[in-house]
């Protein structure tokens, strides 16, 4: 069974890392943007770390409007499929 932070926290570091690659950014330039550091980029995308609070509102701020609908409406459907008994695919 999932815990709703256990999900945030994967669909969080799913979307991340396809924000750094698609913008083409180094993990050291995503860091910057996030501010912290390297290192602790490198374990969020190893999922080893998640991210406090205002690193994520540095993420968020990166993001157009509909992109941060986006998140929060994708989010939502991975809690509706855990919430009907459908089992979430390991990222």
């Amino acid at each position: 069974m999932y815990e709703y932070k256990d999900i945030f926290k994967m669909h969080l570091r799913v979307v991340v890392i396809q924000y750094r690659i698609g913008h083409g950014l180094t993990q050291e330039a995503m860091a910057e943007l996030l501010h912290i550091s390297p290192r602790a980029y490198c374990a969020m995308e190893q999922g080893d770390y998640s991210f406090s609070a205002t690193t994520f509102a540095f993420f968020l701020r990166l993001l157009p409007p509909e992109e941060v609908s986006n998140f929060l409406d994708q989010f939502g459907n991975l809690i509706e499929q855990v919430e009907m008994g459908n089992e979430l695919l390991p990222v």
